[in-house]
């Protein structure tokens, strides 16, 4: 962690968070494997310390990214759901995207932009409201989108938002 690029808060987050654990679990069984005098509690001790520091610290985890200021930007929850359903296998989904200002779609018009094959714009959500979408709809910054595209243009549709 010395040389690997981060800076002190981001080691400090590192060393609160870090994975522990398991090797003191698997540890606390050799002693159990060998027929050891007490090696039950040993176990159950250490199997307790394990338990309450991993809900201590999975508990503040929060907490201890916030103090340290290392939360990134919140995920805007979209206030409506689709849902597809569909009997049998389908070769097709629906993939939600959050447009921003420095996507190449944001500003254009549905129409304007070159979609890959089997790729249609169902849905859009803007400022809570829903719109249904037509050639002449400009993509916002901040806007939902909700895009039907088959499996197979689902990478090509995924290189064209950048996601």
């Amino acid at each position: 962690m010395i040389k690997m690029g981060f800076d002190f808060k981001e080691k400090i987050f590192l060393s609160w968070a870090g994975l522990r654990g398991a090797v003191p679990i698997v540890l606390a069984t050799f002693p159990m494997i060998a027929g050891l005098e007490n090696s039950q509690l040993f176990f159950n001790v250490v199997f307790f310390v394990v338990l309450t520091s991993a809900l201590i610290q999975g508990s503040t985890i929060t907490t201890v990214a916030a103090k340290l200021n290392l939360l990134g930007p919140r995920k805007v929850e979209p206030p409506h759901s689709l849902e597809l359903v569909s009997i049998g296998k389908a070769n097709a989904e629906i993939v939600e995207c959050e447009a921003d200002e420095k996507m190449s779609i944001t500003g254009k018009n549905l129409e304007q932009i070159t979609f890959p094959k089997d790729v249609l714009v169902t849905a859009i959500v803007r400022g809570g409201e829903l719109i249904t979408p037509s050639g002449q709809t400009t993509i916002a910054p901040d806007d939902i989108l909700y895009i039907l595209v088959s499996r197979d243009s689902k990478k090509e549709l995924k290189k064209l938002l950048k996601v």
